[in-house]
Formats: C-alpha cells, structure tokens, sequence
C-alpha cells in the first residue's frame, strides 16, 4: 500500500465499503472510513457516497498493490470474506 500512497499526487484512500450498489451503470459505493492523500496519508474525510460510471471506472485502473488484504463481515446475518489488492483509480471528485 505504500508504493501506492507515495505515487498518488492527490487523492482519496477508502478503507472499507459499507455497501455498494449497481444501478445501471453507475456503483455508488457507501465509504466506511477515508483519508485524504497527498504523497502521504493526511487526515481522515467525511464521504457519505462515491459515483462512479461503471466503465470508467474499470477502465481507468492505473495502479494495484503486489499483496492483497483480507476483509471480513457480517452482511445478513452470514459472514463474508474477500481478498483482493488495493487498487487506485483516476477520477474526478465534486464536493
């Protein structure tokens, strides 16, 4: 993860989703925590949702970490787990 903040001029860090949904072809991703980057992690954000067209969004995919990290959760009632690698994309922010 490292590599990725160093690299990023500026950005956003999101750790942890609280839900995600697809509505055509828009993800609107509901963060559980977020930082504000600027070659280092600098303080935490308050986002309430992230929109993202869904083609640009796999498409503009520039950087992904060499390790992944493990996740795990309860949704429903059930437990859930994901692996995969931190990603970082290219987009455009509006507040």
């Amino acid at each position: 993860m490292r590599e990725l903040v160093e690299e990023t001029r500026k950005g956003l860090l999101i750790d942890g989703i609280i839900r995600a949904e697809l509505r055509g072809q828009t993800v609107t991703i509901y963060p559980e925590a977020a930082w504000l980057v600027e070659k280092e992690i600098e303080k935490p954000v308050k986002l309430r949702l992230i929109r993202l067209p869904l083609l640009k969004a796999l498409t503009t995919i520039d950087a992904m970490t060499r390790t992944s990290r493990l996740r795990y959760s309860f949704e429903k009632g059930h437990r859930v787990a994901e692996i995969a690698p931190m990603i970082r994309l290219q987009g455009v922010v509006e507040v």
